[in-house]
């Protein structure tokens, strides 16, 4: 594989820019994105890197910090544990609104 040209991508580059570009976005890892699209993991990481260090892509995976959960309501009394990264966390005990909790929760998301 040559130098990456940043301003005029081969078909074949652009072929597996727009896998990785997919792959960034999902939440699966390389082994189960290639063997799903029927690539090979090596080409697959070969051309990554070669991305990388073109500057056309961000070496890391950007992955999300929260994952969505669906919240049933009901009148039960429960406690509500939230961990972030920075090594803060809240707790909730009791019957707190959804709304309150929510609100909460968009201001760091």
């Amino acid at each position: 594989m040559n130098a990456i040209n940043k301003n005029q991508l081969s078909d074949r580059a652009k072929f597996w820019l727009e896998h990785i570009r997919k792959y960034i976005k999902d939440g699966r890892s390389v082994a189960e994105y290639t063997k799903q699209n029927s690539l090979t993991e090596k080409s697959f990481q070969r051309w990554k890197s070669a991305f990388a260090k073109a500057g056309i892509i961000n070496s890391a995976k950007q992955n999300n910090v929260f994952q969505k959960v669906d919240i049933e309501t009901s009148n039960d009394i429960y406690t509500i544990k939230v961990f972030f990264p920075n090594g803060i966390h809240v707790e909730w005990s009791g019957s707190v609104p959804d709304q309150k909790i929510n609100s909460f929760l968009s201001r760091w998301m």
